[in-house]
This record gives structure tokens, sequence and C-alpha cells, in this order.
């Protein structure tokens, strides 16, 4: 699904999952209108523009963006920080911040 307005920009969402998969940009004013002709979503907008954009180039650049983030939240670890004692922090006081691969380190 497609949407567009004032912030110049045509956002691309999966509707399985209603989260933002892409954001197509190049208009300098609000985008008015969305059509599709000859296998290309077009984009009208106040800057006196009609663009084209192929969505055979952008769905393969949607699979290539999901296949990635999908690698990434594999490989994605949460881990603990601990006081200076070795305890772990307690409360609002404790935090837990996300991290890339490796052990957890001592604050």
């Amino acid at each position: 699904m497609f949407s567009a307005g004032d912030d110049k920009n045509i956002s691309v969402w999966d509707i399985e999952t209603t989260q933002l998969v892409d954001t197509l940009q190049g208009h300098e004013n609000s985008v008015v209108a969305l059509d599709f002709a000859n296998g290309d979503l077009q984009s009208a907008s106040l800057d006196s523009t009609v663009m084209g954009w192929d969505l055979e180039d952008m769905f393969d650049r949607v699979e290539e963006k999901i296949a990635m983030k999908a690698q990434h939240l594999k490989n994605f670890r949460f881990e603990q920080f601990y006081a200076d004692d070795g305890k772990k922090k307690k409360g609002k006081r404790g935090k837990v911040a996300a991290a890339g691969r490796g052990k957890a380190k001592k604050a």
C-alpha cells in the first residue's frame, strides 16, 4: 500500500504487518496524487512535477531491506549492565541496553 502527503514523501506499507517498509523521496513539495500506469507508480506534487517510480525495482529493494532486517535481528542480543560490585542493577537505576554480539560488559 502507498500513502503520501505534506511530508513530500511516498510511504510504502506492508499491509500484513502494518509496517513502513520504504520511503520514496524526490518531490520538493506536498504529494497530492498517486496513480498506477504502465507498471509504474505515478506521483504528482504541488512542486508542479509528476514522477514515475519503477514498481519492480521498488519491490526488489523492499525485499532486500526485509532480508537485511531479519538477519540483523537474528544477530541481535540484549545485554545487561552490572554495578561495580558485579551485581545486576535493579529498579529504575538498572539499565538494559541493546548491543551487538559479544559478552556483557561491566559498567
